[in-house]
């Protein structure tokens, strides 16, 4: 008995009726599609849209925006749990102190 041989590229099925052929033929024809459906993405608005002065603007303040929004919101979640986690300690002390003990007793 002849072992069964397994593709290189496991979702790549030998026994297609499409063939070999065909998927370079469908290959071909996605690649040819992509490349003539793209030509208005190739347009950069950084560099053809920004004469003006009102979009250079918008530009500008975009990019601050995107640049500054990340940290603001990690200093934000950081503070939160700072915040949340001495609340918390103060709220042990507390308790302790209520109970009448101060943790620092002996360890056997």
């Amino acid at each position: 008995m002849k072992p069964s041989m397994k593709p290189a590229i496991p979702f790549v099925n030998l026994n297609s009726p499409i063939g070999w052929a065909g998927k370079l033929a469908t290959t071909a024809l996605v690649a040819a599609l992509i490349v003539v459906v793209s030509d208005p993405v190739l347009a950069c608005t950084v560099c053809s849209g920004g004469q003006e002065e009102a979009s250079r603007k918008a530009f500008v303040g975009t990019t601050a925006l995107l640049t500054f929004l990340p940290m603001v919101v990690a200093g934000s979640a950081i503070w939160f749990f700072v915040r949340r986690t001495l609340a918390q300690e103060r709220q042990d002390a507390e308790a302790q102190l209520a109970a009448g003990t101060t943790g620092t007793g002996n360890v056997a």
